[in-house]
C-alpha cells in the first residue's frame, strides 16, 4: 500500500504586493492515509477555516471564484525555497527541510514519476528566478511610495502585476509540453481541487510597506 505523509501544519501565505489582494492557504494536520488512485479522485480537504473578514472570498466555499493565476502562483511559490530573511542570502536549513518535505508530499499526491518531478522542479526554478526580479522591483516602488502612493507608483505596480500575470500564463501554456499532457492535467486538477480550496482572498493589504513585496507562499511555515 502506498502511503503519503502530510508534513505538519503549513501556513502557506502570500501578500500579493503588486495588487490590493492577499491570499492565504494551509495544509492539513499531519496524518497518514492511503494514496488516492489519482488527484482527480481525491476528496476535497476538510480543514477548519479561520473567520473571514468582510469582502473575503473563501476557496473552500467558492473555489470557482479563485482565479487560476492566483492559485498557480501560490502553488509554485509553495515549492520555492526562500530565505526566512531576504538579507541572509540563503534559506535556513529548517526552511529547506520543510519545503522539501512539502514538495515530496505534493509529488506523491500528483503521482509524478522521476522525470515528471524533474520537469516540474525545472518549471519551479524558472518561475522563482523570474518572479524574484518582479518582487524586488515592487519592493523598491513600495519603499519609495508608502504609505501614500502617488498615481505613478500605482500605475507602475499595475504594470508589474501585468508582467507577473503574463509570466504565469506563459508557464501555464507551456506545462503540457514540459510535463506531458497527462501530468499537466493532473497538476491542473490538483490546483483546482486542492490548492484553490485552501486559499482565502481578502480585499486589501494590511501590513507594512516595501519589504512585504518579498513575501512568498511559505513564509509562515
Amino acid at each position: 500500500m502506498c502511503l503519503h505523509r502530510n508534513p505538519g501544519v503549513f501556513a502557506l501565505g502570500l501578500s500579493l504586493s503588486l495588487v490590493p489582494l492577499a491570499a492565504t492557504t494551509s495544509v492539513a494536520q499531519e496524518r497518514t492515509t492511503a494514496c488516492p488512485p489519482s488527484v482527480e479522485n481525491m476528496p476535497p480537504p476538510e480543514d477548519p477555516e479561520p473567520p473571514l473578514v468582510a469582502g473575503a472570498i473563501s476557496g473552500a466555499k467558492q473555489p470557482e471564484r479563485i482565479p487560476d493565476l492566483v492559485a498557480l502562483r501560490l502553488f509554485l511559490r509553495s515549492l520555492t525555497v526562500h530565505p526566512l530573511d531576504p538579507k541572509q542570502g540563503a534559506a535556513s536549513d529548517a526552511t529547506v527541510v520543510v519545503t522539501r518535505d512539502y514538495e515530496t508530499h505534493v509529488f506523491r499526491m500528483l503521482d509524478f514519476n522521476e522525470s515528471e518531478r524533474a520537469a516540474l522542479q525545472t518549471v519551479v526554478r524558472e518561475f522563482a528566478a523570474r518572479i524574484e526580479v518582479l518582487d524586488e522591483r515592487a519592493a523598491r516602488i513600495k519603499d519609495r511610495a508608502w504609505p501614500d502612493p502617488e498615481p505613478d507608483a500605482i500605475a507602475a505596480l499595475g504594470r508589474l502585476q501585468d508582467e507577473q500575470d503574463d509570466l504565469l500564463r506563459e508557464i501555464m501554456r507551456s506545462l503540457p509540453d514540459r510535463l506531458g499532457p497527462r501530468p499537466a492535467a493532473r497538476l491542473s486538477a490538483h490546483v483546482n481541487r486542492y490548492v484553490k480550496r485552501h486559499i482565502i482572498m481578502t480585499p486589501g493589504p494590511s501590513g507594512p510597506p516595501g519589504q512585504r513585496a518579498q513575501s512568498y507562499a511559505g513564509e509562515a511555515k
